[in-house]
């Protein structure tokens, strides 16, 4: 019997995988002691209010259960005596205003919460899995979180009429969206923010990001947020950087090369007449001979990081004349990235690594969606860029709990379910 209780006494606990348990242990991985004291100690006098702990819990399973009213929230508490255990609430409930209260005074503590949230991210740095295991094959080795990294932007609407003068949120503005309602690339207008996030493009973890009106062009906050997010990760010293066509520039691309990172960056198509661009590559970035025919790609030296080219083995018109007409031309040459680098880049972009490095951009894609739908990004009745960065950075704080919590509970696999089934 004895020889028995032992056993069981060192069996290790099995993290939760669903339900009140895995809510708990998402709340519970998240090092919330800094805002914590500092609130605590900067608390007003006069009547005791509710726990600051408890406040906090309670304000971030708003997000992590989906729930975009703070009635429903504090209903649905009211009604489950598990969730106010777990949040470390009795049986009385904050009011409505209470909550609202706490959450605008929150605002003045944003630098903490950025910095929970970078603390929860380089926890994520050690736990990501190493190899991606499938079935039937050898398991295939993954590059660690901030190796591959991906920009984009999201455009989400602001809590505020446009047309009435004055404007309720000042802070907002106009920015074009493309819409899955129109076709080709038509675009719609919405008045409101955008979020400019930096992620891992492997793993699927969102890194960094800014908040900017909607307006804000694409291509220039680049710099802005690489800058802003190896500054705040020592560790962050990815190899590429992928990026759609909105953030094609010359400047980006040098700036991203400035930083030893390979740029993977889609190219806007060529403006010219000839189709070329600076009439010299075609829309693919290969370089044209004389004959005017694409050059075929052979290799890259390692040493230089200079592409070798020569003219196509299909023929080229130039040496197309004559008795003695040879299927090519024999023409080698050696291109340097440096003298081309939106065009030819370190990474050729008409090869299998280019394309199979963009593919991975989809990625970030996936990581807004699943802040609009399951973690409270678009479902917001706020005011002004301060109280919409909070938003966004609880969005995103609870979306690293969340791959936290699943990580911690060896769901490799589902790491980036959002949804939580808690009653």
């Amino acid at each position: 019997m004895a020889q028995d209780h032992c056993t069981q006494a060192n069996t290790p606990v099995q993290p939760p995988k669903y339900g009140f348990k895995f809510l708990k242990a998402a709340l519970d991985g998240l090092d919330l002691e800094p805002i914590i004291h500092v609130i605590r100690l900067r608390r007003w006098t006069g009547r005791p209010g509710y726990p600051i702990r408890a406040m906090l819990r309670l304000y971030l399973a708003k997000f992590l259960l989906n729930i975009p009213h703070n009635n429903q929230l504090l209903d649905r508490f009211r009604q489950s005596p598990e969730l106010r255990e777990i949040c470390g609430l009795e049986d009385d409930v904050p009011s409505e205003s209470a909550l609202s209260r706490f959450a605008s005074r929150l605002t003045e503590y944003q630098a903490l919460v950025k910095q929970c949230l970078a603390t929860a991210t380089e926890e994520l740095r050690d736990l990501v899995p190493a190899v991606k295991t499938r079935k039937g094959r050898q398991d295939q080795p993954l590059p660690p979180l901030g190796e591959i990294v991906a920009i984009d932007s999201t455009l989400f609407k602001a809590h505020a009429n446009p047309y009435r003068k004055p404007v309720a949120d000042p802070d907002a503005n106009w920015g074009a969206k493309h819409s899955s309602r129109t076709r080709g690339d038509e675009t719609v207008m919405e008045f409101g923010y955008k979020m400019h996030l930096l992620s891992d493009a492997t793993h699927g973890v969102p890194l960094d990001f800014i908040i900017t009106p909607a307006n804000a062009n694409d291509s220039v906050t680049l710099p802005t947020v690489l800058k802003k997010s190896l500054n705040t990760f020592s560790w962050l010293q990815p190899s590429v950087l992928l990026a759609d066509r909105g953030y094609d520039s010359l400047e980006n691309h040098q700036f991203v090369l400035k930083q030893e990172i390979a740029p993977v960056i889609h190219i806007r198509k060529p403006t010219a007449k000839d189709g070329l661009y600076d009439g010299i590559y075609d829309k693919d970035g290969r370089p044209t001979c004389a004959g005017g025919q694409p050059m075929e790609y052979l290799r890259t030296d390692p040493n230089t990081g200079e592409h070798l080219f020569r003219c196509g083995p299909e023929g080229c018109p130039l040496k197309a004349n004559g008795t003695k007409a040879i299927t090519h031309c024999d023409t080698e040459v050696w291109e340097s990235p440096d003298t081309n680098p939106r065009v030819l880049g370190p990474i050729p972009r008409f090869t299998d690594a280019w394309a199979r490095l963009y593919s991975l951009r989809m990625s970030i894609e996936r990581i807004f969606r699943s802040m609009k739908h399951s973690r409270g990004l678009e479902g917001h009745w706020l005011l002004g860029i301060r109280k919409i960065t909070l938003q966004a950075t609880l969005s995103v704080l609870t979306y690293q709990a969340t791959i936290l919590a699943r990580l911690k509970a060896g769901e490799t696999k589902r790491m980036r379910r959002m949804t939580i089934q808690a009653g």
